[in-house]
């Protein structure tokens, strides 16, 4: 089975160094981990599936508002400010980090996205 490609952004250390730890044991795939990331790295990436904190600055809103391109990656949003688990708009994921920092729900979204 080929592994998936995963970039993992998150400023807060703990919260990133436990959300990669659980990305680790997640079946065929390689984790990219970093707190910050330049719009050139981003793009020439290939990855499929991106995980960015929404308040990462300027990640969170350059990729939001699609000012760099992803590419084919499917990106997910995530916050301690979104109040819904997970919700789809305009080809991103959105979860909440609660949501997101439970392994179940976070291998269960990661089966869907790998799925479409």
């Amino acid at each position: 089975m080929k592994k998936i490609r995963i970039l993992l952004i998150d400023c807060d250390d703990i919260r990133r160094n436990h959300l990669f730890v659980l990305l680790n044991r997640y079946e065929s795939c390689f984790v990219d981990q970093k707190s910050t990331i330049s719009k050139d790295e981003f793009e020439q990436g290939n990855y499929e599936v991106v995980l960015v904190h929404f308040g990462n600055n300027p990640e969170g809103g350059c990729i939001e508002n699609q000012d760099w391109d992803a590419g084919r990656a499917k990106v997910i949003l995530f916050s301690g400010g979104f109040v819904q688990d997970k919700s789809d708009y305009d080809g991103m994921l959105y979860a909440s980090a609660s949501y997101i920092e439970d392994k179940e729900n976070l291998y269960k979204m990661l089966d869907e996205v790998i799925a479409q």
